[in-house]
């Protein structure tokens, strides 16, 4: 029998792995918006603790950082110091607020009839990705912009009625102080808010629910939430929900439920959860470790498989842009190219041949996002720069700029008009420049770090050797910049996943253990 969609979403050891880091850093989370215990919540809204509402105050603990995996040891890679796994929310606040972003979209919601429903005006706000395909998700800030103190407060007063099983009616001014602690956030934090969780019980039609996450404290940063099957019960009963990273403390205050919102609200919750991709700093590009339940936010259908590189397959997608904060170029038109590795497929079907071919995998990405991270944030002009990368499921990928063609391209479809002209020969001329001053970079790229001794001294570390491995046409870029008229465009050194990078100890011993067969070069003719 085929494991249900369920048991496959549970089987995800990188969502167990996320989940794990979570709950680690959640310890007492429930009482992060100010309160010790929080009851104390409902009881000052319902006024048997104070008077009105008293809303949250700042969590200075609280994350303010993107959320990192801690070093297992000194011998952390590149890779694992930059790795991202809280889908970018933290960087997303940071970045909303930042003017550094120059394309950030501003949130327009749609036109709507008169007295059209919630719900109606929730779901016209979704988008169409193509990963997986045929999914959709919500572009950031666009629920937290539709659910308004007015709109939370109007559900809560038509359902309060099915709250009552929790005491006496609320009053309306208990109604307001609800929807304005569902709607507030704390010092631009929108995970603080309830917003999002609002919007997927408005989805499950139990919007007044609300009230129920606000007096236990559960909020938009515990999402994701995760259902798991209920100890001791049927095999056919369906699972319950528990906090991320704590399947063993069921959520009893929803224990009145029917199973299938359990699994609608686990469902809803991955539209409202699409990452957020933020631009590293100079040789420091971000890495995103994403559970198969997460929906990219590609905007438009991804192009097919358009070029092949060593080691993967690069699409071209478009990014929505409320999602990332990479550098836009009117040549480019917001598309990026997506480079996946190839995964490997085992010559022998056993046990270990799944595990071997993830781990094959695994390493050639790291290799290339290690070498693209020494180059990335514009180091060359000449030298292809990493955006971001992130692992999707079990889908290692890079994303990059995209470029008009590659150099074989560019000869094919080209007329390179009279060799004797001016123009052409200072354009041609350097362009050579910039590619050999970009290969002579990777070929003398030095390792700047100090290493400090346990003698208390200082040492420089060693200086690699780097080689690109895999110069050809194919692997030569084309960009342009439309924005400048008469833009020839600039020459672009791409795909390092053959690029080495040698230590003085181990490069003579390599070059001793390398066998090199010549062989008669392709002649390329430009027409």
């Amino acid at each position: 029998m085929p494991p249900s969609e369920h048991d496959r979403r549970n089987d995800d050891p990188l969502q167990a792995d996320i989940e794990a880091l979570l709950a680690a850093g959640r310890s007492g989370d429930a009482n992060a918006r100010g309160y010790d215990d929080p009851r104390a919540q409902r009881d000052a809204i319902r006024g048997q603790g104070g008077t009105g509402a008293d809303l949250p105050q700042k969590d200075h603990n609280g994350p303010g950082q993107p959320l990192r995996r801690p070093p297992a040891s000194e011998a952390e890679t590149e890779a694992s110091r930059m790795t991202i796994w809280d889908r970018g929310d933290a960087q997303y606040n940071e970045a909303k607020n930042s003017t550094e972003w120059s394309h950030k979209p501003e949130v327009i919601l749609p036109t709507t009839l008169p007295n059209e429903p919630l719900i109606d005006r929730l779901m016209s706000l979704r988008c169409e990705s193509s990963r997986p395909k045929g999914s959709q998700y919500y572009p950031k800030g666009t629920v937290e912009a539709l659910m308004t103190a007015e709109e939370i407060e109007s559900v809560i007063r038509e359902g309060r009625h099915h709250l009552e099983g929790a005491g006496r009616r609320l009053t309306d001014e208990e109604v307001r102080d609800y929807a304005r602690a569902a709607h507030v956030q704390l010092d631009d934090d929108t995970e603080s808010s309830y917003r999002r969780i609002f919007a997927i019980l408005v989805l499950l039609k139990r919007g007044w629910d609300i009230v129920l996450f606000i007096d236990e404290g559960i909020c938009d940063k515990h999402l994701p939430l995760k259902t798991v099957p209920v100890p001791g019960a049927h095999p056919d009963a369906r699972p319950k929900m528990r906090l991320g990273g704590d399947p063993n403390t069921p959520l009893a205050w929803l224990s009145h439920w029917p199973g299938v919102d359990h699994e609608g609200f686990e469902r809803e919750q991955w539209l409202m959860l699409a990452p957020f991709f933020a631009r590293g700093q100079r040789k420091s590009a971000w890495l995103y470790e994403l559970p198969r339940t997460v929906v990219l936010p590609w905007i438009e259908k991804e192009t097919e498989v358009v070029r092949q590189g060593g080691y993967g397959l690069v699409s071209k997608v478009k990014i929505h842009p409320g999602h990332h904060t990479f550098d836009l170029t009117k040549a480019s038109d917001g598309m990026f190219a997506v480079k996946c590795f190839k995964r490997h497929v085992p010559n022998e079907s056993s046990s270990g041949a799944s595990t071997t071919s993830r781990r094959l995998t695994r390493r050639e990405f790291e290799n290339e996002i290690e070498i693209l991270n020494r180059f990335s944030g514009d180091v060359h002009p000449h030298l292809i720069s990493l955006q971001a990368a992130f692992r999707h499921d079990d889908e290692y990928c890079v994303i990059l700029p995209w470029a008009d063609c590659d150099l074989l391209e560019f000869w094919k479809k080209t007329d390179p008009g009279s060799p004797l002209d001016k123009t052409n020969l200072l354009w041609m001329l350097d362009q050579c420049r910039g590619l050999a001053s970009g290969l002579l970079s990777i070929h003398r790229y030095q390792q700047t770090e100090t290493v400090a001794h346990e003698d208390g001294r200082d040492y420089r570390a060693e200086k690699p050797f780097g080689r690109h491995g895999d110069i050809k046409p194919a692997n030569i870029l084309l960009f342009r910049n439309q924005g400048e008229p008469g833009d020839r465009g600039r020459l672009v050194i791409t795909d390092f996943g053959l690029s080495r990078f040698h230590s003085d100890g181990t490069k003579s011993l390599s070059m001793m253990n390398c066998m090199v067969i010549p062989s008669v070069p392709r002649r390329y003719t430009a027409y």
